[in-house]
């Protein structure tokens, strides 16, 4: 419940479209290969595929009555069901500067920060919030 709390984007009204839906042109919701780019559908068809990166952008999600949009946020969940860790590169965007890691159920996390690439250990997930510039 903190983490809804927290963050915004984790108490949309309606579910995710995958378009932008708010503010600007952003979608509210994509899915990322581990290189940091929107999945294809060759990619999503692929078995092999053991990483996924979902990014939920906070400045398309539409504002509560009377809430404080200074706070917006776009949030990383990656997930790892793979045998071996792996290297997930985090989306650059518009407004970021950088990414705090929140959550890592490989370990404990303390919000530190993370750089381009985030490694991620075999059957585990990551929350990573980002950092406004």
């Amino acid at each position: 419940l903190a983490l809804r709390r927290e963050y915004r984007v984790l108490r949309k009204r309606r579910f995710f479209a995958g378009a932008a839906t708010g503010e600007g042109d952003r979608k509210d919701v994509i899915w990322l290969d581990e290189t940091g780019v929107e999945m294809s559908d060759a990619a999503w068809r692929d078995a092999d595929r053991r990483a996924l990166v979902m990014l939920m952008n906070d400045t398309a999600v539409e504002a509560e009555p009377g809430g404080d949009r200074s706070r917006a946020r776009a949030l990383v969940l990656a997930l790892n069901a793979g045998e071996e860790s792996c290297e997930l590169r985090l989306p650059r965007m518009p407004g970021i500067a950088g990414w705090r890691e929140t959550i890592n159920s490989a370990r404990d996390s303390d919000g530190e920060k993370v750089g381009e690439c985030l490694t991620l250990a075999a059957h585990s997930l990551a929350l990573i919030v980002s950092e406004e510039a």
